[in-house]
């Protein structure tokens, strides 16, 4: 688990496969977080691109920290007074890393490499089903977010 504390200097400890911040409470309602919160989206947003960096291996190919990740399709699984299960459609636009772009926009030795090539070039939208969950301390102070593992 990585534990990040927003509402302070960032510190990680790495626990268990889940994922997890902290968010202060001002972004929330003080009746307890939501799934679509903005303080919390943008918190499980960061949390994909460090899970995508460090787990994944993806930084070699793509630039994971510039890539454009967007929640849609947001939904409240289970809502209780301090805490939120939530599902949303992850949608990932990975880009290329500079040197793996510039190496595939140099011209190919024949029609097929350089159609592969071109399909390399072209950003696509990834979609995945992702789960998160939102939970409120006792003392109502931080929101605690936890993203699910996801492949």
């Amino acid at each position: 688990m990585m534990i990040m504390r927003l509402n302070t200097f960032p510190r990680r400890a790495a626990v268990a496969m889940l994922v997890t911040a902290t968010v202060g409470m001002a972004a929330c309602s003080k009746s307890g977080p939501k799934c679509s919160d903005p303080a919390v989206t943008a918190t499980v947003k960061k949390l994909v691109a460090e899970q995508l960096q460090q787990n994944y291996g993806l930084s070699v190919i793509y630039d994971v920290k510039n890539s454009e990740y967007d929640l849609r399709s947001i939904r409240t699984s289970r809502s209780e007074p301090t805490r939120c299960a939530c599902q949303a459609e992850l949608v990932l636009r990975l880009k290329l890393s500079a040197e793996v772009k510039a190496g595939l926009e140099q011209k190919a030795a024949n029609a097929g490499t350089q159609q592969i090539q071109d399909t390399m070039l072209r950003e696509r939208d990834q979609k995945i089903d992702l789960q998160y969950r939102a939970e409120q301390t006792d003392d109502g102070s931080d929101t605690y977010i936890t993203i699910e593992p996801f492949q």
